[in-house]
């Protein structure tokens, strides 16, 4: 005949366990937690890759398009592709950016980005996206309209890269999801003391 036997746990070990199993619960969710932001930051990584990616092919794309275009000279040949050049070179520079965001450990443990501020020319910068804009939209038979206030200063302080891909992002899904007519992209803003405040608009008409 087996006898039952009952464990008694003082109020103090009862404590201990609930302390445990609390801590084992957080321990759990931070685990949650972490491989979410993970997960959360690759994915938007390798959406963030395909946007210097697809500017690097497409600006070639319009090296190809100017030196095969009989009706331009060769002066006029040569600037395009140095503006296309340059181009390249941006959206290579941004490639590398963003592959440096992925190999830091820490920038992926806690999913954030890292604002990285310094000077740039903002008309210069939009200079070399809109060819691609234009490209991407007479692809799908768009009209793409652009248009910047001449009253922003030309240099400003910031990240070209976020910059870059914010409006790359913001134009893109605009064509992507136009089926007919155009998409137009405004930038305007307002110089407050030292501090620009810019004003990016885009809309379709269909």
């Amino acid at each position: 005949v087996m006898k039952s036997k009952r464990v008694v746990l003082s109020k103090a070990s009862y404590q201990v366990l609930i302390d445990n199993n609390e801590k084992l619960a957080d321990a759990e969710r931070r685990a949650n937690d972490a491989n979410k932001a993970k997960s959360d930051f690759l994915s938007s990584m390798s959406h963030e890759i395909r946007t210097p990616m697809n500017t690097v092919l497409g600006m070639n794309e319009l090296i190809k398009m100017t030196l095969a275009d009989p009706d331009l000279s060769i002066g006029e040949k040569i600037n395009r592709v140095i503006g296309y050049s340059d181009g390249i070179q941006h959206s290579g520079e941004a490639l590398l950016y963003i592959i440096n965001d992925i190999l830091d450990i820490s920038r992926i443990e806690s999913g954030k980005f890292e604002i990285r501020p310094a000077g740039y020319h903002l008309h210069k910068l939009m200079d070399d996206m809109i060819p691609l804009f234009r490209l991407s939209a007479e692809g799908k038979n768009l009209i793409f309209n652009y248009e910047a206030d001449e009253e922003l200063p030309g240099y400003i302080e910031g990240d070209s890269v976020r910059v870059r891909q914010i409006i790359t992002n913001i134009v893109n899904n605009a064509i992507k999801y136009t089926k007919d007519g155009s998409v137009s992209l405004k930038i305007s803003g307002r110089v407050e003391e030292e501090t620009v405040i810019t004003d990016l608009r885009e809309h379709s008409v269909m």
